[in-house]
């Protein structure tokens, strides 16, 4: 299998997941093989490259628990860090401030992948925008198809390479 350094690590929401739900089956599966592929080729995270809080997991009642171990092979579930478990936090928040932490290591940077009609809360959260009009460089949020573009791009660096 060929071994890529992708531009930035995947952080998926429950939003997203649940988006992908309302897509055909045969898309949904396309997307899902692509994380398969992105978490099993990436140089720098070999298998943890495409991540999800378990929070954000424990979200996922719209999937049937065999489907929830199906999506495993496409991401790993991480535990709730400490410094985002302080309960004031809203899942919008401990996604950004998670993000924050997987862009302190190679690649530097960080997607979060979230439903459509969610940008807005995450752009104007007072931890991705912190002073006047200024805003983390590392991070990227992306919404609905553009998401599913960015993990069918990925897929397509994989079959490049091969």
């Amino acid at each position: 299998m060929a071994k890529i350094s992708f531009a930035e690590r995947i952080l998926l929401s429950s939003t997203f997941i649940k988006y992908l739900y309302t897509l055909e089956a045969k898309k949904r599966a396309e997307i899902l093989r692509g994380l398969m592929y992105v978490n099993t080729c990436s140089v720098q995270h070999k298998k943890c490259h495409n991540v999800i809080l378990a929070s954000e997991h424990g979200r996922l009642e719209v999937i049937s628990p065999s489907a929830r171990d199906y999506w495993k092979s496409g991401m790993r579930t991480c535990e709730d860090p400490e410094f985002i478990q302080n309960a004031e936090n809203s899942e919008v928040t401990r996604n950004i401030k998670y993000a924050v932490y997987l862009s302190d290591e190679k690649p530097y940077r960080c997607a979060i992948l979230i439903g459509p009609g969610e940008k807005n809360k995450y752009l104007e959260n007072s931890h991705y925008k912190y002073g006047e009009g200024r805003e983390l460089k590392s991070i990227r949020v992306i919404e609905g198809e553009d998401a599913s573009q960015l993990i069918i791009s990925y897929t397509k660096q994989v079959w490049d390479s091969r």
